[in-house]
């Protein structure tokens, strides 16, 4: 029976043994997991500031085009005031013209009499002198 029991005690120990391994290598696989996972946590934090980043580069460019669109609109309508403002240039170009053109038909009539009645033709120059005056501000522009 001693026997027994000694044999019983070696096969006890060599399971101790074989348990301590299986432990052991348990721990070191549960090391290994563990490392994974820091890892895989550290790649997702990294990749979540990337996604963070790329949102707030995706809303400046949006801000930019949508200034741009602003900009656009801003031109659009500067064009459309000088296109306002050179029509009423020429219109005013063409009302300058019409009415030193009337002038100078006034000023036809106005043809100094023929005997000795100067007094009233020389009151009558005023309106042609301001005329005269008129086109050749006119004519420099």
């Amino acid at each position: 029976m001693a026997e027994e029991v000694r044999k019983l005690a070696e096969q006890s120990q060599e399971a101790a043994k074989k348990i301590a391994e299986l432990i052991g290598e348990i721990q070191v696989d549960t090391d290994k997991a563990v490392a994974t996972m820091n890892d895989g946590t550290r790649e997702v934090k990294t990749g979540a500031e990337v996604v963070n980043a790329a949102g707030i580069a995706f809303r400046e460019i949006a801000g930019l085009v949508t200034l741009s669109g602003q900009v656009k609109e801003i031109s659009a309508a500067m064009q459309q005031m000088a296109t306002g403002s050179h029509k009423i240039v020429d219109s005013v170009k063409k009302r300058l013209t019409t009415s030193a053109r009337s002038q100078q038909v006034r000023l036809r009539a106005f043809q100094p009499p023929q005997k000795n009645s100067w007094l009233p033709w020389k009151k009558s120059q005023a309106p042609a002198r301001r005329c005269r005056s008129w086109l050749r501000i006119y004519r420099r522009q």
